[in-house]
């Protein structure tokens, strides 16, 4: 299957960068045209939830491969509002996924089986086929789509803009992940000026001196009172 998040472009704020520095914006009609549809979240033990097990259990002891196949095709555009996330470079024990508005493409049996493809793994399965291709997912079966169909590309660095311009032209509006953030969003635009180490221990300094100050003081009106 091939996820996309449906974003507004005003909203690709800071918690919009969990699989990396990297975006590439379609418009939501290339999608439906395509075949995206959004999923459906559910939660842990939720009537839907248990009702498609119902249905799958029947599938299977139908023995039609028919039945079986639209119950896991209602399955397959399933999502849980929270669950742990392993990507390559980071681990989330409680993502929410619900934030992410996701749309989905999930190829037919009939597509795996012309790209001799295995339609449905194992988790197990599905770990040894990543370790075994470079920690990447099933990358045989995708989408069609030209550079008129991009609406814009967004990169991590400058150089990754001269990169990009190379292969996609000037027809595609190119930015850079900060210029997204900073001028665009405006999530980034305070910027936090961290104290030096000297800085810290001086006031520290000067706090205890200030502490000792008053100590002294309230002895001196102590010994003044007796007197």
């Amino acid at each position: 299957m091939i996820s996309v998040s449906d974003y507004p472009f005003s909203e690709i704020g800071n918690n919009k960068w969990t699989y990396g520095d990297y975006c590439i914006g379609f418009s939501q009609k290339w999608g439906e045209h395509v075949g995206f549809s959004p999923v459906c979240y559910c939660s842990y033990g939720s009537r839907i939830l248990q009702h498609l097990n119902v249905l799958l259990g029947k599938a299977i002891k139908s023995n039609s491969k028919e039945m079986f196949e639209l119950a896991m095709s209602m399955f397959s555009y399933m999502k849980f509002v929270e669950a742990p996330l392993i990507t390559q470079k980071r681990l989330f024990e409680k993502y929410r996924f619900y934030d992410e508005r996701e749309w989905r493409v999930v190829p037919s049996t009939a597509e795996t089986d012309k790209a001799d493809v295995s339609p449905y793994m194992t988790e197990k399965g599905y770990k040894d086929y990543k370790e075994h291709n470079d920690g990447k997912s099933l990358l045989k079966i995708g989408v069609n789509f030209q550079y008129a169909d991009i609406h814009y590309i967004i990169v991590k660095t400058k150089d990754d803009v001269n990169k990009t311009r190379d292969i996609v032209g000037n027809e595609i509006h190119l930015f850079t992940k900060n210029e997204i953030l900073e001028d665009v969003i405006g999530v980034e635009h305070h910027e936090e000026i961290l104290p030096s180490q000297q800085q810290l221990d001086m006031e520290a300094a000067f706090r205890h001196i200030e502490r000792v100050k008053n100590d002294f003081d309230k002895l001196l009106t102590i010994k003044r009172k007796k007197q």
